[in-house]
């Protein structure tokens, strides 16, 4: 991997690798978090996969597409932390197995700086009628997430644990707004986010790399400067948030519960975190799973996940609706046996083992390193596989517990049955 700088805040990654038979060429454009800023961003990147200049249409998309050898064009948006970022993503097969050279490296390159260049915002009635359709589809996919039992909690579970109105909503954004935008907010999104965010270029695959140096540096990239902090470190609570709510045609419950577990950025106590997730409810071998699904039946579902750019470890359990002061129990009694470093020998160690596991296997995904390459330039840490591994081998059953015992309730929501008190 090699570092290019290319101007004032825009870097490219280079990642050559002869493990796939495909280029990834990805385009990241990151800026601090807003109230109401993921909305119109959000709507930005629907109208941007389905549109450019000279591909108009989501039709004219796909035909461009089939036409260079089956390549694949998406859009997308997520958050780390306080940072908001619109991903841009184009895999192509490699040239040489295309038979065309360099005609169709170049052709495939050209069509990614024209999707992300050249939008479709001076077409008029074009525009507006695509606008209309991607804004459609964003409000159906935000009705998607009201729809779905256990993103509704979680949900509303973020709402109250983060008090920063930026971080209430999904990347996404909120309903409401995006209902209100216009096509002109769409432009001027855009504009600001050329001009002012903060971009990392990431191209990965069998290819030379003066030739993707020299296309990156020909991209209309001024400089500019991002102060980003994407750790997002939780305010001082004297006491949970603890609220429930109703939903029709549900017939179980969903139990949503926040832990705090901030982790300084770039300690090796992340390691001891994501282990801590593991043993307790990150896989079919933790304590939770083994314990309240299997040998108590108290849930259908349980499991937990640690978002280091948030502080958070978050639990959400599928249960009776009778069964959820149970349930709270036994998690509480959990927590309180790690804390005392009550798990046995062969727990961590499988932990350890799943954790190393599912990162070297994700070492086979293109996709993924493209991810990693984004998150990588922006909290400016980087280990090798063999370094990583190490890592998580040299987490300790006293690492563990220490940080079990800080584990603290941040706040718990609970979507029961309609009518259901």
């Amino acid at each position: 991997m090699s570092m290019i700088p290319l101007a004032g805040g825009v870097n490219l990654q280079y990642l050559p690798s002869q493990q796939f038979k495909t280029i990834q060429v990805g385009i990241n454009f990151s800026t601090p978090a807003q109230p109401q800023s993921a909305s119109v961003r959000a709507l930005l990147s629907y109208v941007m996969a389905a549109s450019a200049d000279q591909y108009p249409s989501q039709k004219a998309v796909a035909q461009r597409l089939i036409d260079l050898a089956g390549a694949q064009y998406q859009t997308d948006v997520s958050r780390v932390g306080q940072v908001h970022q619109v991903q841009f993503g184009l895999q192509f097969t490699q040239p040489t197995y295309v038979g065309e050279g360099t005609d169709y490296l170049r052709a495939c390159l050209d069509f990614m700086a024209e999707m992300v260049f050249h939008p479709i915002f001076d077409k008029g009635t074009v525009y507006k009628a695509v606008f209309k359709t991607e804004q459609a589809a964003l409000l159906s996919d935000l009705d998607a997430i009201a729809d779905g039992t256990v993103r509704l909690a979680l949900s509303r579970l973020r709402q109250q644990v983060l008090p920063d109105a930026a971080l209430k909503d999904s990347a996404l954004g909120n309903r409401d707004e995006v209902a209100n935008l216009i096509p002109a907010d769409i432009q001027q999104a855009y504009e600001e986010m050329v001009a002012n965010d903060r971009v990392t270029i990431v191209v990965a695959g069998d290819i030379d790399r003066e030739t993707v140096a020299d296309w990156a540096r020909g991209l209309p990239f001024g400089a500019r400067r991002v102060d980003l902090a994407p750790w997002y470190h939780a305010r001082d609570f004297e006491q949970p948030v603890i609220s429930q709510g109703n939903q029709a045609e549900l017939s179980q419950a969903v139990l949503t519960q926040s832990y705090d577990l901030t982790v300084a950025p770039g300690s090796k106590q992340r390691f001891a975190a994501q282990v801590l997730n593991m043993i307790l409810g990150g896989g079919p071998l933790s304590a939770l799973f083994l314990t309240v699904r299997e040998r108590n039946s108290l849930a259908y579902m349980i499991y937990t996940y640690w978002r280091y750019d948030l502080g958070m470890l978050t639990l959400v359990a599928g249960i009776a609706p009778d069964q959820v002061g149970l349930v709270q129990e036994e998690v509480a009694a959990i927590i309180a046996q790690l804390a005392k470093g009550k798990f046995s020998p062969t727990m961590l160690t499988e932990a350890k083992r799943a954790l190393s596991n599912d990162y070297l296997s994700q070492l086979d995904s293109p996709g993924l390193l493209v991810k990693r390459a984004y998150l990588r330039d922006l909290v400016s840490t980087q280990l090798s596989p063999e370094e990583w591994v190490q890592a998580v081998e040299n987490v300790t059953a006293d690492d563990v517990s220490n940080l079990a015992k800080q584990l603290k309730l941040r706040g718990q929501y609970t979507l029961l049955p309609k009518d259901y008190d």
